[in-house]
């Protein structure tokens, strides 16, 4: 990825977060975001909706405008696990 599309992708997570919520940069491509409290499950499914609708949406690069697609898993502590590592 090109610093223009990180930075543009960087701008739609940071726009369907809530403050308070914390993102990251995982690596290359890889990205995740603690987001806490969460008082229902259906908050996580609707916050993961919205962003992917965002990150989906074509990137204007230079001259030209790409389409990504992008994947998105959830964990829950303690649910799905209770170590950072393994919850990533």
């Amino acid at each position: 990825m090109t610093d223009t599309v990180l930075k543009q992708v960087t701008e739609r997570i940071l726009s369907n977060i809530r403050e308070g919520d914390i993102p990251a940069r995982l690596g290359h491509d890889e990205f995740a975001i603690i987001a806490t409290p969460i008082t229902h499950a259906l908050f996580v499914q609707s916050m993961a909706e919205r962003l992917m609708d965002h990150l989906k949406k074509p990137y204007e690069l230079e001259e030209q405008t790409i389409q990504m697609g992008a994947h998105i898993g959830i964990a829950c502590y303690p649910q799905d696990a209770e170590t950072s590592e393994t919850l990533i």
